[in-house]
């Protein structure tokens, strides 16, 4: 992980004019341009890469909160690569809250939850800063603070040379859209109260791997060259129609000419997402569950214990009454 700033404060604030000011819609042809000519080769001169090239990006404005706010990795891997020569480039153009577990990308199956836990960082940014970390890293956006607006540009499965990229792009199965989350999931993702939940129990799946041995042997079957999996996020694409001026935030930007992407099938997209996260998740929040019902189970047969101690007190008092209430009699 790496994090440094453009201190090119006028590109900036030409890149932050780029939006709507409600944050909705954005003029992609000018952004592009701050893209290529400004952030690129800044990441190119601070990183010390002879290439940024990156599979896709997406920009957005405090949009972006259902998906990125629980833990997560950009890219999933189903394969013993340990270190990935992959990247993934945020470039900040207001202030915002990132959380990272560094070196996470080394154990990317791994069930050391309370380990990999505690190893949670936060780094705070500033408008103009980018932050570098490897695509299979565990991490998460915070949404909790109220800013006006969160504009961020992400930058996808980075690579930093050609040979790089030829040998593994090819080895990316991409995961298009196919239908968005809900609003309730989206107002739990950012409540004080379920948040913390949610955000654990993404935390252990991400963690683990996303089922790592169900998924594995099924890419083996439909897709034997892909062993890493880069997903949508339940978020459209850009469309490419050079007339609209402006289109909205949020949207999944691919080059127009990428050959070699592999994009998963629309019959297989329940298949996998039932593997990578119904399964599992429930499978976690079951488990985090077992602790409560434990702690329920032993507050109840405490409250029947002292119950019952107060009832055998309670007869206790009354025998000891008859009995000095005869001896009165007597």
């Amino acid at each position: 992980m790496k994090t440094f700033s453009l201190n090119d404060e006028v590109s900036v604030q030409k890149a932050q004019a780029c939006f709507s000011h409600d944050g909705s819609e954005i003029f992609y042809k000018n952004l592009f341009h701050f893209i290529d000519h400004i952030l690129i080769p800044s990441i190119k001169k601070n990183m010390n890469w002879s290439e940024c090239r990156w599979s896709k990006l997406r920009i957005s404005d405090h949009n972006n909160n259902t998906d990125a706010a629980a833990f997560h990795r950009d890219l999933v891997c189903y394969a013993d690569y340990d270190d990935l020569p992959i990247y993934t480039c945020l470039c900040y153009l207001d202030e915002g809250n990132m959380e990272i577990i560094k070196g996470s990308h080394l154990y990317h199956h791994s069930h050391q939850f309370l380990k990999n836990w505690g190893k949670r960082q936060q780094v705070p940014m500033s408008a103009g800063d980018v932050l570098v970390f490897r695509s299979n890293t565990l991490h998460r956006g915070l949404f909790q603070h109220k800013h006006s607006h969160r504009r961020l540009i992400q930058l996808f499965e980075c690579f930093t040379n050609t040979p790089d990229y030829s040998f593994y792009f090819p080895k990316i199965l991409f995961v298009p859209a196919r239908s968005s989350h809900g609003d309730t999931y989206k107002s739990w993702t950012v409540s004080s109260i379920f948040s913390p939940i949610i955000n654990y129990i993404a935390f252990m799946n991400a963690s683990s791997g996303y089922n790592p041995k169900k998924v594995q042997q099924w890419l083996a079957i439909h897709y034997p060259d892909s062993y890493l999996i880069s997903s949508d996020a339940e978020q459209e694409r850009w469309d490419h129609d050079g007339e609209k001026e402006t289109q909205p935030t949020n949207l999944y930007i691919y080059p127009e000419f990428q050959p070699h992407r592999v994009d998963l099938k629309e019959e297989h997209h329940k298949i996998l997402k039932r593997m990578q996260y119904v399964q599992p998740l429930t499978f976690y929040a079951c488990l985090l569950l077992v602790p409560v019902l434990l702690l329920i189970i032993f507050l109840v047969v405490i409250m029947i214990v002292l119950a019952t101690k107060k009832k055998s007190q309670k007869n206790k008092n009354k025998s000891i009454v008859r009995r000095l209430i005869n001896n009165a009699r007597v």
